[in-house]
């Protein structure tokens, strides 16, 4: 199974990632080694004290490093049992080619988008969210629907606030609910 991640900064997308893992974890017939491919984890220690025009050199160079690491892992099939890919999937037409050849190569796709709203995502972090919500709420306008339409199944996750870990874990058992079905095909 690939698991493909989406949704607006500060969404709560890896707070998801963490429950899912951990719910997997708690099964009895554990996954062992699950790939997760985050951009964040590759960059530097000192991101936040880089100037702006090298942080964004830095998220495009790890973004890049974490598709190429998803096509590898999808051709791959060996590897694990289940890949996630943590990033913000805004563009449909970057991601489409992923989820086409996630199918082609008989994986069992899911889609899920994380959102919450503005004010929750602001108050998640020092940066200024204001500047990339009209471009992201535009793509995902467009992508959403795309990939739900190219995903086995998908599923919307709304994440109003910290205090709602509750209901992202019961998503997360529905995502190892699905994963288990799959599995015993």
């Amino acid at each position: 199974m690939i698991i493909f991640m989406s949704g607006f900064p500060q969404a709560g997308k890896s707070k998801f990632v963490s429950i899912l893992l951990e719910q997997f974890a708690s099964e009895e017939e554990k996954i062992v080694d699950p790939i997760v491919l985050n951009p964040k984890g590759l960059l530097p220690d000192d991101f936040d004290e880089l100037p702006d025009k090298d942080q964004r050199s830095w998220q495009i160079s790890s973004w890049e490093i974490c598709l190429e690491q998803a096509m590898h892992e999808i051709d791959d099939r060996e590897n694990s049992e289940l890949i996630i890919l943590d990033t913000a999937a805004a563009q449909a037409d970057i991601m489409r080619p992923f989820f086409t050849r996630a199918r082609k190569r008989d994986h069992h796709v899911v889609y899920i988008f994380v959102h919450s709203n503005f004010e929750e995502r602001q108050s998640r972090t020092d940066a200024d969210l204001s500047k990339f919500q009209e471009y992201y709420s535009d793509s995902f306008k467009v992508t959403v629907p795309h990939l739900k339409k190219l995903a086995d199944y998908s599923i919307v996750i709304r994440n109003p606030n910290d205090s709602e870990y509750i209901k992202l874990k019961d998503s997360a058992k529905t995502v190892v609910k699905v994963f288990k079905e799959n599995s015993e095909k």
